[in-house]
């Protein structure tokens, strides 16, 4: 049976999200605190047990005739010994019908990997969203004395947002709610993840969110202006080997969209989607 998840589920659906992704008990806690508002995980149920889900988060897009709502798939988990039933394509499909009637433009959703672009593409969706991402290593980097002007400065969520809406306005970029924002922030908070903005000379240039991963420096957002040689300054503050900067592009594919009827004319442009969480 699928319906839509209540408070009363809260316990099961931490226990599928912690057992199908393994994320730690704090991150669950905050995603459930921000983002679940009692109606927005949509479950298949069989014997009285939650066996696949899928959370709706609230997102908009930029379009020409201007800003729509948008629906983004997170977390699609199915229990190891119920995959293969087609339970999983079966809540996509509710979900889209509910979105449609709702005159929403599209379900996003982001693959947590490879392999699975060619199974969300049997479910109707399709690659749109693009990124570039700019690879580095320090030992090929050449050190320029002349642009160690550049300084991080960590900001807020909201200050965050405020820049990323003022900047990203290219048709087809996704933009978030501050609680999305919220999530990331609060799950960085302690260690030097997190959202800054690069100043020179006492400007605000540019923000991006950080993320380290082992020997990487992952810049997982850069908006703002193209700065030179400004991966020196990841490899001075964070002292790592190798710095990777994501910007809007055209290269990478990311996320998929599934348009309902009344925009499948944007089918074959392209857009941009970042900051999925997790």
């Amino acid at each position: 049976m699928i319906r839509y998840a209540t408070y009363h589920d809260t316990a099961a659906l931490k226990r599928l999200l912690k057992e199908v992704f393994g994320d730690n008990d704090r991150f669950i806690d905050l995603f459930f605190r921000l983002k679940f508002d009692g109606s927005n995980v949509c479950v298949y149920e069989q014997d009285g047990q939650i066996v696949s889900m899928a959370f709706l988060l609230p997102a908009t897009m930029l379009l020409a005739e201007g800003e729509r709502p948008v629906t983004y798939l997170y977390a699609c988990a199915t229990r190891e010994a119920f995959r293969g039933r087609g339970y999983m394509r079966a809540i996509i499909g509710r979900v889209y019908a509910d979105i449609c009637e709702r005159g929403q433009a599209a379900l996003l959703l982001m693959p947590a990997e490879p392999s699975l672009y060619d199974y969300y593409a049997q479910c109707g969706f399709e690659p749109f969203f693009y990124w570039n991402r700019h690879r580095y290593e320090s030992l090929d980097f050449s050190w320029r004395n002349d642009h160690e002007e550049y300084a991080l400065s960590r900001i807020s969520a909201a200050r965050y947002a405020d820049f990323r809406r003022r900047h990203l306005t290219a048709e087809g970029t996704i933009h978030w709610d501050l609680s999305h924002l919220q999530v990331l922030d609060e799950d960085a908070a302690g260690s030097d993840d997190g959202f800054y903005a690069v100043m020179s000379n006492g400007e605000e240039k540019a923000c991006c969110l950080v993320g380290l991963h082992g020997d990487t420096c992952e810049v997982e957002e850069w908006i703002g202006e193209t700065l030179p040689y400004v991966q020196g300054l990841f490899f001075r503050t964070f002292d790592l080997p190798k710095v990777i900067i994501t910007t809007c592009g055209t290269e990478e594919k990311s996320a998929m969209i599934r348009f309902a009827p009344s925009y499948v004319h944007l089918k074959n442009r392209k857009g941009y989607f970042n900051l999925s969480i997790g």
